[in-house]
Order: C-alpha cells, then sequence, then structure tokens
C-alpha cells in the first residue's frame, strides 16, 4: 500500500489479522506500508528498505528478540527505526527489545494516536536530513 508521507513502514506480525488492520490504519494516515510474517521480515526488510520496522513481539518471544537482533547485524548499511509492541503483561519485555536494539517500545494493542504522533515526528526529522542543505 502506498502513501503519500514518503515515509516506508513495515509491519511485522503472525498474526494475520492485527498486522493487515494496522497495516490499514497506516496507510489510512497516509503511510506506505507493507506487512510480513516473522519468517519473511528480514528478506522483505533487505529487498524494500523501509524507514520504520513494527515488529509484535508477544510474551516470552525469543524468536521475535532474535529476529530483531539479525535486523540489526544482517543490515548493516542501512539503519530502519524499529518500534517493538509488546505485551504489558510481560515485564522483562521492554529491556530484552531495546536490548536487541530496537528505538522504541510500545505496549501492545498500539495507542495509534501516539504511533502515529511518532511516526509523524520521525518523517519530519527524516525529511530534513533528506533535504538538500544550502550554505547562503
Amino acid at each position: 500500500m502506498s502513501g503519500a508521507t514518503g515515509l516506508r513502514i513495515l509491519v511485522v506480525n503472525d498474526d494475520g489479522y492485527r498486522a493487515k488492520r494496522l497495516q490499514e490504519v497506516l496507510w489510512t494516515n497516509g503511510y506506505e506500508t507493507l506487512a510480513a510474517e516473522r519468517r519473511l521480515a528480514l528478506s522483505v526488510a533487505r529487498d524494500e528498505r523501509p524507514d520504520v520496522i513494527v515488529l509484535a513481539l508477544g510474551p516470552g518471544d525469543a524468536g521475535g528478540r532474535a529476529l530483531a537482533g539479525r535486523i540489526f547485524e544482517r543490515l548493516a548499511d542501512y539503519r530502519p527505526l524499529v518500534v517493538a509492541l509488546v505485551d504489558p503483561g510481560d515485564p522483562d519485555a521492554g529491556n530484552h527489545a531495546f536490548g536487541v536494539g530496537a528505538h522504541l517500545v510500545l505496549t501492545n494493542p498500539v495507542d495509534l494516536t501516539i504511533l502515529t504522533g511518532i511516526l509523524r515526528r520521525f518523517s519530519e526529522v527524516l525529511d530534513g536530513v533528506r533535504r538538500p542543505q544550502t550554505v547562503g
């Protein structure tokens, strides 16, 4: 799904319904969105090079944390913003997500106002970085 903001977002969630719903909500907010199951996420990220990866992590989700770590190990030539969505009942989830390189940790189900606010600000920062600077 393509959007108007220029920000590309990969939604990774093995719950296909939740991934599709989040993808649709982000798309209606103007973001170009992709969705992938965890087993395909690394190859999709490598091929599509999203600006942001939203990764859902379940309670005690060692596989999801390992995937987040592999994103940073294997995509050394570019660094997407990684937002981990964690279960609020898992007290160690946030620390584990940060430990493998997530930049932000939000609880799942995610507050869409907070997520879209973060994405809007990140988009503004990227626009400033991408825009050629002139020295007068």
